[in-house]
């Protein structure tokens, strides 16, 4: 056998001839070469994996802040008032308008306290306006020390007044809601207001729900209750006798005796305890005597108006609204203008005691056209002030979560 060497590490066989040839330096630079090539382009594949890895990442994390910054956090819900909603992006913008609009609030309430101090002529009519204003500015001064929960607050109160508004159909109409919007602008002037709008990002339909709206619906409820108020009313003349409030058996037993014809006068001063005394009220001599000649148990049993000057033995008419001193109240009134001429009836003081009550006269009170706006107007406001509490109340709404203040804790340090 022929061995033939060629090169360094070359080796091929021709015809059963075996021939090694080895390779030489350039072959083995290009192998090399090829090598670290290869091992580059994978480790640049590696590399734009990697960085593509990276953009998905950063692209979603974009995406998914941006979802939650522009459409979820915004559509959160932070709650609800009878299942109306109150969206998480309303209550940032209203939570605004409310930091920005309660300083200045609170320093045109404390200017125009002092102006009416100021006002010595007229101390005395100022006197309740000025305990009204300061009321205000406590309501202000305290709004501003938690502002997300007396934000919420009102946010939930103009809702449950709005809907407690339309079970009796006095809710806001869009005319009335664009009219008191285009007086706020007024108030405001229309360049505050839009810097107003531009400074908080408070948009026209927060302020229509949740600032303009309870304005709207206390004047549509204090016109309904006043609508109410007839020309004409009810008027009865009427004497009692007052038994303690564990004589119920004593107070139906002199009943029966009224209806029996007994004389009412002479029941009325045996047995009646309204002789003029009140308890915790000790008088004594003369005062004690002319509290006792005053009474109803010494003037027949006969119920009078205090607003009426005093007659002895002669009743007044009573009305709706005769205002009695105690231990009469609203429950007596109510039943006297209830009950026709000659009936008896024994009704429980709400605050104890029970009235032998037998109506005399009954008649028919024509209001002048003064009297008329007058009690509506008085009415009207008594009733909605009663109304806002029962429009208000916890217990007949269902608000989620039920207390803001709990929702959001005060960051203010007790003093």
């Amino acid at each position: 056998m022929t061995r033939k060497v060629e090169g360094a590490d070359a080796g091929s066989t021709h015809g059963g001839t075996f021939t090694t040839t080895r390779r030489g330096p350039a072959t083995a630079r290009r192998a090399a070469t090829s090598r670290r090539l290869a091992r580059e382009a994978r480790q640049r594949r590696l590399a734009y994996i990697a960085l593509f890895g990276v953009i998905v990442v950063v692209a979603a994390t974009l995406v998914v802040g941006a979802l939650w910054q522009f459409v979820i956090s915004p559509a959160q819900t932070v709650a609800t008032v009878n299942g109306e909603a109150i969206r998480n992006d309303a209550f940032q913008r209203y939570q605004k308008f409310k930091t920005i609009r309660l300083p200045n609030q609170a320093a045109q309430i404390q200017a125009e306290i002092s102006k009416l101090q100021a006002d010595k002529k007229n101390a005395a009519a100022n006197g309740q306006f000025i305990s009204q204003l300061q009321q205000q500015l406590q309501q202000a001064q305290s709004c501003q020390a938690n502002i997300p929960a007396c934000t919420l607050s009102d946010m939930e109160n103009a809702l449950e007044l709005t809907q407690a508004a339309a079970r009796i159909r006095a809710a806001p109409t869009r005319a009335q809601l664009n009219a008191a919007m285009a007086n706020l602008s007024k108030q405001t002037g229309l360049i505050a207001y839009a810097q107003l709008l531009s400074t908080t990002g408070v948009q026209p339909g927060d302020l229509r729900t949740y600032f303009a709206a309870p304005g709207v619906v206390q004047q549509n409820v204090t016109k309904h209750f006043a609508a109410r108020v007839t020309s004409t009313e009810p008027e009865a003349q009427a004497r009692h006798i007052l038994v303690a409030d564990n004589q119920k058996a004593r107070a139906q037993q002199l009943a029966a005796e009224v209806r029996k014809g007994a004389n009412f006068a002479a029941l009325a001063r045996k047995y009646s305890t309204d002789k003029g005394l009140q308890a915790g009220v000790p008088l004594t001599g003369t005062a004690k005597l002319q509290a006792q000649r005053t009474s109803s148990a010494f003037n027949g049993g006969w119920l009078r108006d205090p607003s009426q000057p005093f007659v002895p033995n002669q009743p007044t008419w009573l009305t709706q609204q005769t205002s009695f001193a105690a231990p009469l109240d609203a429950t007596v009134l109510d039943a006297i203008l209830a009950m026709k001429p000659g009936e008896v009836r024994v009704v429980q003081n709400s605050t104890g005691g029970w009235h032998v009550i037998q109506v005399t006269q009954r008649g028919t009170l024509h209001l002048s056209k003064a009297q008329l706006n007058a009690l509506r107007q008085q009415k009207g406001a008594q009733d909605y002030q009663q109304w806002v509490a029962t429009a208000t109340d916890s217990s007949k709404n269902k608000v989620v979560p039920s207390d803001p203040y709990v929702q959001f804790p005060s960051t203010t340090p007790s003093a």
